[in-house]
């Protein structure tokens, strides 16, 4: 066969070209997504075999559902978000040269390893028999306390990054999509580069990222004010949709009180819902995940404060 010359040895070259850069981008994400598995198994085990006995050995009643405030575990809720931070940076750390929510990944695997432990809630229903409705105002406000210290969580996360950058900017992450123009970035259904560039290299996807985009807004022109306005806006549509998924799956799969079914549910229930939500309403910024539970379960400790009746046996 004759070898192609011109404009088809051109054409050739050019799709030699595409499968080079096709195959080392799956490449480099079948790498960062083992590291990232391997992280996370690490922050399971970890949960599981280090940070439940330090509580648990900190005068935790083992009658007791795993929870702090209702109980008076101040002392083990500040045990709790210290070590959730210190892993928060061994884990950025750990993984400095994939995405940043492979830390903040790794680090709530952590935490949810001691729920593994945690006994059913009906024995503190039954301790707070007579008054159900301050009791889920006191869940309510240990939520919130722990939606601070996952943003705290992304802070230490980014701040490590930073200093990394710093020290070894080689190391860090780059995103390999950020070289493509608008039309590839379009056809693997990503934002166009305009609307997708980050605030921050180190807070690119966080809360303090979403801080500084709203920050910056009034500083900015029409064009780049009107953009941002449709990044934050597509955000919050985001959010309330997944938020609605994540309730839906929550009432269809969870169908007992046992510990495993729950977890279960909560697992599926916002994996599903951030998938999809990303998939219909794509936001750049990963702090519209990490909201949908702390909403959620807001939302259902006010319908249970709501609808609870404390003064009749068996209220709980």
């Amino acid at each position: 066969m004759a070898e192609p010359r011109g404009f088809n040895r051109l054409i050739v070259m050019t799709l030699h070209c595409d499968v080079e850069k096709d195959m080392d981008h799956r490449r480099f994400q079948w790498i960062e997504k083992l590291q990232v598995q391997l992280v996370t198994a690490a922050a399971l085990l970890a949960g599981c075999f280090l940070l439940w006995p330090v509580l648990r050995n900190f005068g935790w009643d083992r009658h007791w559902p795993i929870t702090f405030l209702p109980t008076g575990g101040y002392g083990q809720l500040v045990i709790f978000a210290a070590t959730l931070l210190i892993f928060a940076a061994l884990a950025a750390l750990a993984t400095v040269s994939v995405r940043p929510e492979g830390a903040m990944l790794a680090a709530l695997i952590c935490a949810g390893g001691v729920s593994l432990f945690s006994l059913p809630v009906r024995s503190l229903l039954w301790l707070r028999n007579g008054g159900l409705s301050a009791l889920f105002g006191q869940l309510i406000v240990e939520v919130l306390v722990l939606g601070v210290v996952l943003v705290c969580m992304e802070l230490v996360v980014g701040l490590v990054r930073g200093l990394i950058a710093r020290l070894r900017p080689g190391w860090l992450w780059k995103d390999p999509l950020a070289s493509l123009d608008d039309k590839e970035r379009c056809r693997l259904g990503r934002l166009p580069a305009a609307e997708d560039k980050p605030p921050s290299q180190q807070f690119s996807h966080s809360v303090l990222g979403l801080f500084l985009q709203l920050a910056r807004g009034g500083r900015r022109n029409d064009s780049k004010k009107s953009s941002s306005r449709r990044i934050l806006l597509r955000s919050v549509l985001s959010l309330l949709a997944g938020l609605v998924i994540a309730v839906v799956l929550l009432l269809l799969l969870m169908q007992s009180a046992e510990r495993g079914q729950i977890l279960f549910a909560i697992l599926v229930s916002f994996l599903v819902a951030a998938l999809l939500a990303q998939r219909i309403l794509p936001s750049p910024y990963s702090v519209v995940a990490w909201a949908m539970p702390i909403l959620a379960a807001t939302l259902f400790y006010v319908l249970a404060a709501a609808t609870s009746i404390s003064d009749v046996p068996q209220a709980w």
